[in-house]
């Protein structure tokens, strides 16, 4: 089993610190070996914690120290189909060995559309990025479906829903996706939707809502 391991940017300073943090453990016991990419930022831009231009320029540096301490794997970040879309200078740079996709189709608040369109949705988000990023390699770093909160659109949160949307992801994206999330994420806000702490697929309390 490999890992992907993610490297928060809430601004270009904060990585710093994790850079040397990934080296040193890296380098003991052969590491980068269990690494099967590097991400540099989660929704850095989606988020507007910073600018694509100080993006890039963080990827450049970070990829410069991490290449001479001996890390051969992929590089890249994670964002939304819109930061790619608005942000073409991001796979223009030449900087993304891979692009991360965080891709939740709960969002998009289509009346006509449900859980079972998931799979469908996410590879339309996946060719939106590949022709806007020159057919570079688009893995998706978060997918999945809320278990609970309000309804947006066409999409409902439930657990029914969340096993509904996930199985229609993996039929037709297969294993090159992320999903989203194991347990519920309790220490977050609701958020707008009253979604943000229940996309957990594992429910320790009544295993029969587990999606799997």
């Amino acid at each position: 089993m490999k890992i992907i391991v993610g490297l928060g940017m809430k601004s270009a300073a904060s990585v710093d610190p994790q850079v040397q943090a990934f080296i040193s453990w890296g380098q003991g016991n052969k590491n980068y070996d269990l690494v099967d990419m590097l991400m540099i930022g989660n929704e850095v831009l989606q988020a507007k914690h910073d600018t694509a231009a100080n993006l890039i320029a963080k990827i450049k540096s970070v990829r410069s120290q991490v290449v001479a301490a001996g890390y051969t794997g992929p590089i890249g970040t994670a964002d939304t189909v819109q930061s790619y879309l608005q942000n073409p200078g991001l796979c223009a740079s030449g900087v993304l060995d891979v692009v991360g996709l965080n891709a939740h189709p709960y969002f998009d608040a289509n009346p006509s559309k449900s859980a079972a369109d998931d799979g469908a949705i996410v590879q339309s988000y996946v060719n939106r990025v590949s022709a806007a990023c020159a057919n570079k390699n688009i893995f998706v770093t978060e997918t999945g479906f809320p278990n609970h909160g309000n309804t947006n659109g066409g999409m409902v949160p439930s657990y029914a829903n969340q096993k509904i949307a996930i199985e229609s992801v993996l039929s037709v994206m297969g294993p090159n996706v992320c999903l989203f999330t194991t347990f519920e994420d309790l220490w977050k806000q609701p958020g707008q939707y009253n979604v943000e702490q229940s996309w957990g697929m594992f429910d320790l309390t009544t295993p029969s809502n587990d999606v799997w």
